[in-house]
């Protein structure tokens, strides 16, 4: 089956790492489970844009003493190590919610703009996990699985123990690119398009910051934003003339795109694709097939004689359409 990319899914079938510090953990679903559980502190990700980035998913539980002892040293070389990337971690707790967990965060200061926290107590067993404890997952910037591991993994250097992860992320070659940071901004800058980084654009926001902060560092983030724009559009363009998978991303992606910046010509472009799209009666027919399809794929993870009945039903259904054709090799891949 084709690989899902990091989007409204999360978490997918098999990961690779190190057998000497990775001790052996049930295989994962093969189809990923869903974030949608997840009570986030905060204002979550919009998983779309995650797309391009890195993304870790660490759970964790507070509850064990001996895990405690080195957990503040791990949240710090993890925090060091994804500090000006992109790379974002979402620390999805599975035994208290997000106040009751405020504490524990507070006192090992596991805090910045790409770290994000949730809870979750069926995150553990869902992503294949036989407990609670510090384990994760590493997507690529493609949205694919690369790692997987326990948290707690390390290995001793002259200078002291120095953690798996923190170390993977700081190694890995391409870790992918921001849409609106770069390495020469101020950190007040940075700190204005974080939350645009992950999805939460806000041009209000933008306006109110931008008042705080100097004619240069304005003028820095009016670039970055007419660059964005830009970009964005050609790339809708682009995915347009494509397949219907990159149809479908250029339509949302348009969607987006004239959502977020009503009052600029781009945005207008954007909604004039998304108004074009609408009209194509073909096109809405494959938008639904790929819902339906998705969607039966999540049902059907835990149940493999539902997911062969959900999927022949979509392939009978949406007959010639894209989705209805992976619904046929889906099923002939496993009929049971």
């Amino acid at each position: 089956m084709r690989n899902r990319s990091f989007g409204a899914i999360v978490i997918a079938a098999v990961f690779v790492f190190s057998a000497s510090t990775v001790s052996s953990q049930k295989a994962p679903p093969a189809v990923p489970p869903s974030l949608a559980s997840v009570q986030w502190a905060g204002r979550p990700a919009s998983f779309a844009a995650l797309k391009g980035k890195t993304v870790v998913v660490l759970v964790y539980a507070k509850w064990c003493p001996k895990c405690n002892a080195w957990s503040g040293e791990f949240f710090t070389q993890l925090k060091e190590a994804v500090k000006d990337k992109p790379v974002v971690v979402l620390a999805i707790n599975a035994d208290d919610n997000p106040s009751g967990v405020q504490q524990y965060l507070t006192q090992r200061g596991f805090f910045a703009p790409n770290i994000l926290h949730g809870y979750d107590p069926s995150m553990p067993q869902r992503l294949g996990f036989k407990s609670n404890l510090y384990n994760f997952v590493l997507f690529g910037p493609d949205g694919a699985p690369a790692e997987k591991g326990p948290g707690g993994a390390f290995f001793k250097t002259p200078k002291g123990r120095k953690f798996v992860l923190p170390k993977v992320v700081s190694q890995k070659g391409n870790v992918g690119k921001f849409n609106f940071i770069t390495p020469d901004m101020s950190d007040e800058v940075k700190a204005v398009f974080w939350p645009w980084e992950l999805g939460n654009i806000s041009e209000a926001a933008v306006q109110s910051a931008r008042r705080k902060l100097g004619p240069e560092q304005k003028k820095v983030i009016d670039t970055a934003i007419e660059r964005y724009l830009n970009e964005q559009l050609a790339r809708i363009r682009k995915l347009y003339k494509g397949s219907v998978e990159q149809r479908i991303e250029a339509y949302e992606a348009a969607g987006a795109l004239s959502g977020a910046f009503r009052a600029t010509a781009q945005s207008k472009k954007a909604k004039a694709v998304v108004t074009y799209m609408n009209k194509d009666k073909e096109f809405k027919r494959e938008l639904t097939a790929k819902k339906t399809y998705e969607g039966a794929l999540q049902r059907g993870a835990a149940d493999p004689k539902r997911r062969a009945t959900l999927l022949r039903a979509i392939a009978k259904r949406f007959q010639g359409t894209h989705y209805g054709k992976m619904a046929e090799e889906a099923i002939a891949e496993n009929p049971q």
